[in-house]
């Protein structure tokens, strides 16, 4: 069968993923937990479950898993906006929320890596994989934070604005170490090792190795 004819399995919703991702990553971070940002943000938070939901769409248990796994973590995520519902129910949505991260992040990899031919969506869905693995610890970082406080060197409350913790993913994933925040616990400190290695080689490997098939390809046609 011709390369040609190969069509990467899920990559109709990556330009709308990107674009959720990019606007979750500017609004987290600085939000509130009340009034008109917390409102947008919660509004860009649901976008982004539905166009990832949407990466997956082809097929349909991981439609279903998906789907279930963004209601909970979206429903879940809006009741604590507005109301007390106690530290287990908050341990359970960041648990909920680190498996539907972790399971949309898998299958957008497994797109990347399985695609024969390397096109523009291919790339763009490698950097929406990269950027959902920064999300993915983010929320990882807030659970162990939730069930460990005083995990991080700065004062936040038990769950903690996700933002917070987004903004300090991405610090570590890219390797930036600003130092404002800081890892304390061992639980704490091991994520960010992982994933400041992570990070380097995803960039290294994968990434590099995706931009110079599509440069190889171009100079062959």
């Amino acid at each position: 069968m011709s390369l040609a004819g190969h069509t990467p399995r899920i990559t109709v919703g990556y330009p709308g993923l990107l674009v959720s991702l990019v606007l979750m990553m500017l609004l987290a971070p600085i939000a509130e937990p009340q009034g008109s940002l917390r409102f947008a943000s919660s509004l860009v938070f649901a976008g982004l479950l539905v166009f990832s939901v949407w990466t997956v769409s082809h097929e349909a248990r991981a439609t279903i898993i998906a789907s279930a796994l963004a209601l909970i973590v979206f429903v879940g995520s809006t009741l604590m906006d507005w109301l007390e519902l106690g530290h287990a129910f908050g341990v359970t949505i960041l648990v909920v929320a680190c498996l539907f991260f972790a399971y949309v992040t898998s299958l957008v990899l497994r797109d990347v890596f399985l695609s024969k031919m390397v096109s523009a969506k291919t790339i763009m869905g490698a950097i929406c994989a990269y950027i959902l693995l920064g999300m993915l610890w983010g929320y990882l970082y807030s659970l162990v934070n939730a069930l460990q406080p005083g995990a991080f060197s700065d004062d936040v409350d038990e769950t903690g604005l996700i933002g917070h913790f987004v903004y300090f993913s991405m610090v570590t994933l890219t390797t930036l170490g600003y130092g404002d925040i800081t890892p304390v616990s061992a639980a704490a400190r091991g994520l960010a090792v992982v994933e400041a290695t992570l990070g380097q080689v995803y960039l290294t490997v994968l990434v590099a190795r995706l931009v110079g098939i599509h440069l190889t390809q171009d100079g062959r046609q």
